[in-house]
């Protein structure tokens, strides 16, 4: 008896170049971010405030945003599901387009 076996998915290259690109932008990112983690404490200077606080919550996470786009982008790739990594590689780039926004 035989049993039939799935050929496994082909890896898109153009996401492997992507993910390539978008890792670099997510650890630069990193570093441009922890700046943020330095000044968060400031957003409490005009007083404790519900929006000083979210501020700041805002500021201390933002590092870690790319670190997660990194992970789950790459352990995508590995196990072949392009949907995912896309979403990872979405998620590396959150601070370079929050970046974009502002100093526009």
């Amino acid at each position: 008896m035989t049993v039939a076996v799935a050929a496994p998915k082909e890896r898109p290259g153009w996401l492997l170049a992507m993910l390539i690109g978008g890792t670099l932008i997510g650890i630069a990112g990193f570093g441009v971010s922890l700046v943020a983690v330095v000044l968060a404490p400031m957003a409490f200077d005009s007083g404790e405030t519900p929006a000083a606080w979210t501020v700041f919550i805002i500021l201390v996470l933002l590092p870690f945003i790319p670190l997660i786009g990194i992970a789950v982008g790459w352990t995508a790739f590995g196990l072949r599901a392009t949907k995912t990594a896309i979403f990872g590689l979405a998620l590396m780039l959150v601070p370079a387009v929050l970046a974009m926004m502002v100093f526009r």
